[in-house]
């Protein structure tokens, strides 16, 4: 035993003897492979490298892929020649060495959806986007590839603003509108009827968008003023204000007319459809007369009842249209323009009013949905920057390499002198 452990004692003395004797070999290459294999690595961790950078885009059609207007969002779809050299030209001193070409055949540039799933992999519990953009197409500037990704989420997220513009209302009575002129010249060649009708037609419009929108967000306040305050006193303004029924009952009364020329048109064309609504009425009270006139009675006494109600029903219907025959007959009798001032003025005043009412919706919805309209990073840091080893494990791996190595080389030389002695 005791012999065993001096021999032991001898080997570990005269290993350590060798180890000592080719300390600077050993040296010289554990240190040359470390040097070597570090730089390799670096090189190829430099070549290799991208900055990845995962986030969210909060706007309306982020989650769904389709813009406000209906059109497709597509994220993996910005990767193409025609978007990179847009962001590019966004900035072209910025980035005037970057090629285009290179960046989309590089494996390593990434657009893409990630999404994490439930248990049952049914429901997606968490989504977000993610872009690595590697950083040889910027000179090794991860500087320069973050600020690259950068300028793709201020064109994603201005091309969502924009298309937040469908929102808007039309304005029919907007100079910006189809008719592209100013308020009363868009009202120069049209009837009463027909101003009446397009209000109507607007102030729908404009009530459904306000309630779509409280629908949809709820209680909105921006600079103090309530979405729902705005649509309360619209709806007051235009029952009470307004009164379309009003302003035709008093169209008729003391017959006004606006362009002689649509208005007598119209007029006529009217004439025509309610002649003939009195004239069908007329045949179906003479014919129901004529029925009633045959049936002998105690007959079916419930026919009967019928049949009157039915002569009844036209007969009131037949009153007021003629009534409304003899307004417009009337109108017809008036050879050309009958305007009041003050009447007129209180029409183009109501329609400017309906049309800064829309404008001012308009812009109340795009400043709130544009509000909503951001980019939200979804790790941190914000953007990584990642490389294909980890260069402090690795350098510690190669290290033990290059000692392995040197020890080996020291122990051969050493056995190589060995040889040398003998011979």
């Amino acid at each position: 035993m005791d012999n065993l452990e001096q021999n032991n004692e001898i080997s570990l003395y005269d290993l350590w003897i060798k180890i000592w004797k080719n300390k600077i070999l050993i040296i010289i290459v554990t240190l040359s492979i470390t040097l070597v294999g570090v730089a390799t690595l670096y090189f190829i961790n430099r070549k290799t490298s991208y900055v990845s950078n995962n986030f969210n885009y909060n706007f309306i059609g982020s989650d769904t892929g389709l813009y406000a207007d209906g059109s497709i969002f597509d994220f993996r779809s910005l990767e193409n020649e025609e978007f990179l050299t847009k962001i590019k030209n966004r900035n072209l001193e910025k980035f005037k060495t970057l090629n285009i070409d290179e960046l989309l055949n590089d494996d390593k540039l990434l657009f893409d959806v990630n999404e994490k799933k439930d248990e049952k992999n049914e429901v997606v519990i968490e989504r977000y986007f993610k872009i690595n953009m590697p950083t040889k197409h910027f000179n090794y500037n991860k500087n320069l590839a973050k600020d690259f990704i950068k300028e793709i989420h201020k064109e994603v997220l201005e091309v969502a603003k924009e298309k937040n513009n469908s929102l808007n209302l039309v304005n029919y009575f907007d100079s910006n509108s189809i008719f592209n002129t100013e308020v009363t010249e868009i009202l120069e060649g049209l009837t009463y009827d027909q101003i009446f009708y397009q209000i109507r037609n607007q102030y729908t419009l404009t009530l459904n968008g306000f309630q779509k929108f409280i629908d949809k967000y709820g209680q909105v306040t921006i600079d103090g003023v309530n979405i729902d305050k705005l649509q309360t006193d619209y709806i007051f303004w235009y029952n009470t204000v307004v009164n379309v029924e009003g302003l035709e009952e008093e169209v008729n009364q003391k017959n006004y007319i606006r362009n002689y020329e649509e208005t007598l048109k119209n007029v006529k064309q009217k004439l025509l459809m309610l002649e003939k609504e009195i004239e069908i009425n007329n045949k179906v009270i003479s014919d129901l007369i004529d029925i009633l006139n045959q049936v002998p009675l105690p007959g079916t006494i419930l026919d009967l009842e019928v049949y009157n109600k039915e002569i009844e029903k036209r007969t009131i219907e037949n009153v007021y249209l003629n009534y409304e025959k003899n307004e417009l007959e009337a109108l017809i009798a008036v050879d050309n323009q009958n305007i009041d001032e003050a009447f007129e003025t209180f029409v183009l005043d109501s329609v400017e009013k309906m049309s800064d009412t829309v404008k001012y919706f308009n812009k109340f919805n795009l400043d709130y949905t544009n509000s909503l309209v951001r980019y939200q990073r979804t790790t941190s840091p914000e953007f990584e920057v990642k490389k294909d080893f980890n260069m402090p494990l690795m350098s510690v791996v190669i290290l033990m390499i290059g000692g392995i190595i040197g020890l080996t080389t020291g122990f051969i030389k050493e056995s190589s002198n060995k040889n040398k002695e003998l011979n």
